[in-house]
This record gives C-alpha cells, sequence and structure tokens, in this order.
C-alpha cells in the first residue's frame, strides 16, 4: 500500500523546492560492470539528479555514525532514474563523497543520503 503523502504531494513539494530555487546539479556515480563476461571492466557511470546539500547539527555529529566532515544531501527523487545505494558515490561541487546511508521522506520526493568525503 502506497503512503497517502505520494504522488500529488510529492510533486507538490519539489515544485515549491524548485520555484525558491534550492536544488542544482549533482551527479550520483554508479560502478557497472560491462565488456567482454570473460573479461569484465568496470566502468563508472554517472546519473545526474537535482539536489542540495545540508549540514548535520553539532547534537547530530556523534562522531561514529555521523562524523565531523558527514553531509546530509538531498535529491529529488523525480530527477534520478535509479535508487541510490551505498555502493555508490555522490559528487557535490566536483567533489565525490562515498554514500552511508540512504532513506526516502514519507511523501517520497526526496531521497536523504548521509555522504562522506
Amino acid at each position: 500500500m502506497a503512503s497517502i503523502l505520494q504522488g500529488e504531494i510529492a510533486a507538490e513539494i519539489v515544485a515549491a523546492l524548485e520555484a525558491e530555487r534550492v536544488p542544482y546539479a549533482l551527479t550520483l556515480v554508479r560502478q557497472e560492470t560491462g565488456g567482454d563476461p570473460w573479461d569484465p571492466i568496470i566502468v563508472d557511470v554517472p546519473y545526474d539528479c537535482r539536489g542540495w546539500r545540508d549540514d548535520y547539527s553539532l547534537d547530530e555529529r556523534d562522531g561514529t555514525l555521523i562524523q565531523q566532515d558527514d553531509v546530509r544531501v538531498f535529491i529529488i527523487a523525480s530527477s534520478l532514474a535509479i535508487e541510490p545505494t551505498t555502493a555508490d558515490t555522490i559528487s557535490l561541487a566536483g567533489v565525490s563523497h562515498s554514500i552511508v546511508s540512504v532513506k526516502r521522506d514519507p511523501a517520497g520526493a526526496l531521497w536523504e543520503v548521509q555522504a562522506r568525503r
């Protein structure tokens, strides 16, 4: 059963964020295997998306689960063709970050990503 927050409400959230010019271009990178099955190669495949970076509060930074340099990244779900995973990386202003955790908001409008340099 889908959440009652999904659908129209998600679209309204995205429209409001875009109207305020909050999101900007981000790139999620996934390593995929290609080439010959007997001699595979690993290729970085970029997925363009839109979102923004936010900082964790001092209270949230425990030094273990959320480290000092970790950042919170919000990705507009409808702007990304794939579901992000902890095997992916995300590029913020040209700086690559590993993805530590991923969750989706109740409306299904955003992916919330914990990223680490």
